[in-house]
């Protein structure tokens, strides 16, 4: 990365540290469970994705009133505990096997057809309207058999946004509902489409997971690029440094502590998931959810190292300054002793006593060299001083 495009990222992060300190607007005295549509919000699509270990299906679906053919497997089973897995070989066939479907939304701008989804499939009002209202903390919870996970997902775009994620787990059915298209998840859609790894072979907790941990996987790159600007800003440092280098840590500084907040949301979000395993999620998934704690605990290491390495920088910064100053000090105050005693010889022959009436009034103004003494003797005072200076060290750094 080259310096210029360092000092662009770190002056796009401040040029938006404003707008995402600003604080969410709330609706005072809004009805509950109430849905509205915001300003800028966009209408999305419908993905549709199903499968079981034999075969997949994606396609775009027109409404919801589509939907009612392809699911059916809206209620979880009584309890996971002891549900093994569809794997080849253990007498499933392609007409019987589970099918785990991915219902994926890529805008919340649609608020009748976000109603209706929460009507097929008896989502809490409360949860939809935190679907709506995109400024909420990543969190968990629960709604009868429905299981609510909100994440917050990172986007480019210089310095560090994130929009809203909403995913919920009923039955054999995964719902994410993102603020706007475009997302991390591509990947996730990539394995099952080819059944790589195990996602074709597992059921829907298995797919909620795996859309969590892209989520939390997407901020490993994004502290990447804050330790590459970081290594730019101190090689900026080493070149002399910016005077507008402050600033930018300062901006960094505060991306970093944003990350790690939201990292920790997400840490304490899976603390409860894994409060209810066996009943709501098989055994298995949640060793793989303690994995996705464990992605956590680095972000949250990596951004308080960065976070230090940026105070570090900044007072690395000043310290560079305050030396700097001192130099400057440091030669205007060996100028002006150099010059002061000098001054002090001026001053007294430029006094005007009149030699004629005393012979005690400034006699070397009758001398016939009396100006090359005077300039000898302030030259002698120089030359003295210089080298009392430099015997004690101060004319050298």
């Amino acid at each position: 990365m080259s310096l210029q495009a360092a000092r662009n990222i770190m002056l796009e992060s401040i040029d938006k540290l404003s707008k995402r300190m600003s604080r969410p607007r709330v609706v005072v005295g809004g009805i509950p469970g109430a849905l509205e549509s915001h300003p800028g919000s966009v209408k999305g699509q419908i993905r549709l994705i199903q499968y079981n270990e034999h075969s997949s299906t994606d396609k775009v679906v027109e409404s919801v009133a589509e939907l009612v053919d392809w699911v059916s497997h809206r209620k979880p089973p009584e309890s996971y505990a002891g549900l093994a897995p569809t794997v080849p070989g253990n007498g499933a066939t392609p007409a019987h096997a589970r099918r785990t479907t991915w219902i994926d939304i890529d805008g919340v701008g649609d608020v009748a057809m976000l109603e209706e989804l929460g009507k097929l499939f008896d989502i809490h009002p409360l949860a939809m309207e935190d679907v709506v209202n995109v400024h909420q903390h990543a969190k968990f919870e629960y709604y009868g058999d429905t299981m609510f996970f909100v994440a917050r997902m990172p986007i480019d775009g210089g310095g560090f946004n994130t929009e809203q994620v909403g995913i919920f787990l009923i039955g054999d059915v995964v719902i994410t509902i993102q603020e706007r298209p475009g997302d991390c998840l591509e990947p996730v859609r990539h394995r099952i489409a080819n059944a790589a790894g195990r996602i074709r072979e597992r059921h829907s907790d298995y797919l909620a997971y795996s859309i969590i941990d892209a989520v939390i996987d997407g901020y490993f790159p994004l502290l990447d690029r804050y330790a590459e600007v970081l290594d730019d800003a101190a090689e900026v440092l080493q070149q002399g440094g910016d005077r507008s280098l402050p600033l930018q840590l300062h901006a960094i500084r505060a991306d970093l502590l944003l990350i790690r907040k939201v990292v920790n949301q997400h840490r304490s979000a899976i603390n409860v998931v894994l409060r209810d395993v066996g009943y709501r999620m098989e055994e298995d998934t949640a060793l793989y959810f303690r994995d996705c704690q464990d992605h956590l605990q680095h972000l949250i290491e990596a951004a308080d190292t960065d976070r230090e390495t940026c105070a570090e920088l900044r007072e690395l910064y000043f310290a560079m300054l305050s030396e700097r100053n001192n130099d400057v000090m440091k030669v205007l105050t060996i100028i002006a002793t150099i010059f002061i005693p000098m001054s002090f010889v001026a001053g007294i022959y430029g006094m005007n006593f009149d030699s004629n009436v005393s012979k005690w009034n400034m006699p070397e103004l009758q001398w016939t060299y009396g100006y090359p003494f005077a300039l000898g003797l302030m030259t002698l005072m120089a030359g003295g001083l210089l080298a009392y200076l430099y015997r004690k060290g101060w004319l050298t750094k």
